[in-house]
């Protein structure tokens, strides 16, 4: 099995745990401002775009010097 298949399989392992809990947050669970207002789901989907934009500079950079 490769990493990729890994990894995606544990991400979604991941994201199905965070959905069986109730009670998280004081926004109701079903709208999109849940998503957006609770840290538990707004920190990761920063944190990943931030990551997503540091690995496109890098990519940039290393085009522009070749």
């Amino acid at each position: 099995m490769n990493h990729a298949t890994v990894a995606t399989a544990c991400f979604l392992a991941c994201g199905a745990a965070a959905l069986a809990h109730p009670g998280h947050g004081a926004t109701d669970p079903e709208t999109p401002l849940h998503y957006a207002a609770e840290p538990v789901h707004s920190l990761p989907l920063v944190l990943a775009a931030l990551t997503c934009a540091a690995c496109w500079i890098a990519a940039h950079r290393t085009k522009r010097e070749r």
